[in-house]
């Protein structure tokens, strides 16, 4: 305490002594027996709680942010007056101890450097980077009750089928006759996602020198955004990674406490160094492996703005990745969902991360939409129903054989000569689809006008709610066998032709994608072409068909990104293998900042959500962060074709999804209301808060940069600007000196009407036009008024 050095006098206040410096604003120091704690109740360095210890003390500083004394003082000897968690710059003067200039590195020459002096975090924080246990497992244990949902009758996997036609002549055996076999997973037993299945989430984030600046801010506020989002039974884990990688918050329940601490060892990450995406994948499986218990589901997010600096092909970096990301076993499996930022990543690497592990690969083109892509895959991740997920099909009758499922990256088995067929699904979120063609050699039949049994389906699944296996029966699928077929026994489906549409167009954007990346972009091109014209002789989009035209809108998006090899290295890659991560495991992910896609809601199998069905439009423009004016309104007056998210995210999305992306009208976010109630609480209690006026283009180029008093924000410049409209223009002083322009407009109008009148026909069948004339009678009085004349 000798380097305690008051500014000004100190007073007793009851049980508490404050050191008062010469300014409002200035930082103080509490000492007592009984300190008073802060309501965040952990050290801003070394994260520890700021406990009601005898003599220890407690320092707050003008930015609110709260420390131990001792951590300050070690810190304040490098010299250093910014603030460690939000490096904010402190006043010299304001500080309750002497700061000595900062300290020169006496290792040869001194560069001095343009970023804040790094604090030396004692502990806990990683800056120091302390040694690290070599098992992490100390995950907070989890808490008693651990039944994560409720006890009420869970509802089953819905099985659907569907056949190409209804019939086949008795004469003809077709070789590769289609079948879709669908399953639908039930809703969230509670719609507000209550009792739901808990989780344990790692995010590795990419702190390397290239996140600097704006991303950094907009990772921060997405990972706040996560926090915010989980529940105190979820935990949550946080690696960062940049040369090296750290685990700079262990496994923890998202209680309050647990929230606030998450939040603060967000707020303290800086940007510098390399990439080693290997490293920090290796250290958050780690986490998850060595964790002491278990919730039921396990995930990874990843996030990288750059290439791999220490691997620099994708078969490298996945040799180094552990067993636990790899393994093919369903009951250990880690998904990994990643997301690859800007222009500079590496969507290879990326995408064949998230393809070995069975996660999701998202292509983040826009800083603006980083929160929402985490809020799309939050929102699935928190709705998990199901696991270890699996569809048996059985022939049905001799001579039928199961030839091919393709069934993207869902490992599939075919055996017993075509007997039988396994499909391998996984985990389903609430409301989640998978569907399947199931090709089929159907024999000749020597029973007319007969029916020939042709698959049996179970599915088997394990039922989070129960925690047990479940087994769902589908119906036998059947087909007619008439000698001759009929025009409407003929007729295609469009539920099977739809799914065969999907698959095309997927398995073109793979090839073209293949293509390109052998500089071939006129093979690609071309190909994209010849799918396109296909899907547009189907029989579904012939039909008109919804999915399929947004199909095509799919084929048209990635022939715009091949357009030239720069453009595709650009956003094409990237944006080609997002499209691939997304048909193949049949879950929606954010592709680019397309301005229309096929990323819709509902679902492939033509589920539409009525008025909540949201078309795909990105924010193109928006800058990130910012919120335009908001939308009052019930829900179900709007039409559904309005409510979009904002971002490009798949047919595959779920209400869960929904639910947690924010929506948007075209690119401007909004604000739905759908209550009286809601209204009058948002325009009264927190009507400042929606006040701000749209940043558009117009107002930009025509009104002086929004400085117009119309087009300008609300706050202070606003405010002011008002008042001078209202004192200069708006006085009545000023609004009596343009009376008589206004009597003057005035006169000529009515002397127009009266001539009109006077000259048309006796019948009048022709009347003077008031709504013209009274149109440019404004037009008249406003030009006088502001230009001088008309």
């Amino acid at each position: 305490m000798k380097n305690l050095e008051a500014p000004a006098s100190c007073f007793n206040l009851g049980t508490h002594y404050h050191i008062l410096t010469k300014i409002p604003l200035a930082l103080h120091l509490i000492y007592s027996s009984y300190a008073m704690v802060s309501t965040k109740n952990n050290c801003g360095i070394c994260r520890s709680g700021l406990a009601r210890v005898p003599s220890e003390g407690i320092f707050t500083a003008e930015c609110s942010h709260i420390f131990h004394y001792y951590c300050i003082l070690n810190n304040a000897k490098l010299g250093n007056l910014h603030c460690p968690v939000c490096q904010a710059k402190w006043n010299k003067d304001n500080v309750p101890f002497q700061v000595p200039p900062p300290q020169n590195n006496n290792m040869g020459t001194h560069f001095p450097s343009q970023q804040p002096t790094r604090w030396c975090y004692p502990q806990h924080q990683y800056m120091q980077e302390p040694p690290e246990p070599l098992t992490f497992s100390d995950d907070e244990p989890l808490p008693q009750c651990t039944s994560s949902i409720q006890s009420s009758a869970p509802q089953n996997i819905t099985v659907k089928t569907h056949t190409e036609s209804s019939a086949i002549s008795c004469a003809e055996s077709i070789p590769n006759f289609p079948v879709l076999v669908s399953i639908l997973a039930p809703p969230l037993q509670d719609s507000e996602g209550h009792g739901r299945t808990p989780i344990d989430l790692v995010t590795v984030l990419d702190v390397s020198g290239s996140m600097e600046g704006t991303k950094l801010s907009l990772l921060k506020q997405a990972v706040r955004f996560v926090i915010e989002n989980l529940g105190p039974s979820d935990r949550l884990s946080i690696v960062l990674f940049s040369s090296s990688s750290r685990r700079v918050f262990p496994l923890q329940r998202m209680t309050v406490d647990g929230r606030e601490s998450a939040v603060i060892a967000i707020e303290s990450l800086r940007a510098d160094g390399g990439t080693n995406i290997a490293e920090g994948l290796r250290k958050g499986s780690k986490v998850l492996e060595d964790r002491r218990e278990r919730n039921p589901v396990s995930s990874i997010i990843l996030l990288s703005d750059g290439k791999d600096t220490y691997n620099i092909t994708a078969n490298r970096l996945l040799n180094q990745l552990p067993n636990s990301i790899r393994s093919s076993d369903m009951q250990q499996e880690i998904p990994v969902h990643t997301f690859g930022f800007g222009y500079d990543h590496d969507p290879n690497i990326m995408h064949a991360i998230s393809d070995v592990s069975g996660g999701t690969f998202s292509f983040i083109e826009s800083v603006g939409m980083i929160q929402d892509s985490f809020a799309l895959c939050i929102g699935g991740l928190l709705s998990v129903v199901a696991q270890e997920v699996r569809l048996t099909l059985r022939s049905a009758s001799p001579g039928v054989k199961i030839l091919a499922i393709p069934s993207g990256r869902h490992v599939n088995e075919i055996f017993d000569e075509g007997q039988q067929g396994v499909i391998h699904v996984g985990n389903m979120y609430a409301e989640e689809q998978r569907q399947f063609l199931v090709y089929l050699f159907v024999p000749e039949s020597s029973a007319p006008h007969t029916k020939t049994s042709l698959l049996e389906v179970l599915c088997m699944y394990k039922d989070l709610a129960s925690n047990e296996f479940i087994q769902v029966q589908g119906e036998k699928i059947e087909i007619l066998r008439p000698e001759v077929c009929s025009p409407a026994e003929k007729t295609v489906s469009l539920e099977v032709d739809r799914q065969r549409n999907r698959i095309l167009v997927a398995e073109a954007i793979a090839e073209a994608q293949r293509l390109a990346e052998m500089g071939n972009l006129e093979a690609a091109q071309a190909l994209l072409a010849q799918r396109k014209e296909m899907l547009l002789t189907s029989p579904a989009s012939q039909a008109g068909d919804y999915h399929s035209n947004l199909f095509e809108t799919e084929l048209r998006e990635v022939m715009e990104r091949m357009a030239s090899m720069k453009l595709y290295k650009q956003t094409g890659r990237a944006y080609s293998l997002a499209v691939n991560s997304s048909h193949m495991s049949q879950r929606a992910s954010t592709r680019g900042d397309a301005s229309a896609s096929c990323l819709n809601a509902g679902s492939v199998g033509g589920r539409r959500r009525g008025p909540r069905s949201r078309s795909s439009y990105t924010a193109l423009n928006a800058a990130p962060g910012e919120f335009h004016q908001p939308l009052a309104s019930a829900l179900d007056a709007a039409p559904g074709e309005l409510h979009q998210p904002s971002v490009a995210v798949g047919v595959f999305e779920t209400p869960a999804m929904v639910r947690m992306a924010p929506t948007r009208f075209g690119s401007v976010p909004v604000l739905v209301v759908s209550s009286a109630e809601t209204v009058g609480e948002v325009l009264k209690t927190n009507g400042l808060v929606f006040s701000s006026r749209p940043k558009l283009i117009v107002f930009k180029k025509l009104l002086y940069d929004h400085r117009d008093v119309s087009a300008a924000p609300y706050g202070d410049y606003w405010r002011q600007m008002k008042s001078v409209f209202v004192l200069h223009l708006l006085s009545n002083k000023r609004v009596q000196s343009f009376r008589g322009v206004g009597e003057e407009e005035t006169k000529l109008m009515l002397r127009k009407i009266e001539q009109q009148s006077t000259s048309s026909s006796p019948d009048h069948s022709i009347a003077p036009n008031l709504s013209e004339m009274l149109s440019t009678l404004t037009n008249d009085v406003s030009c006088r008024v502001a230009l001088g004349r008309k």
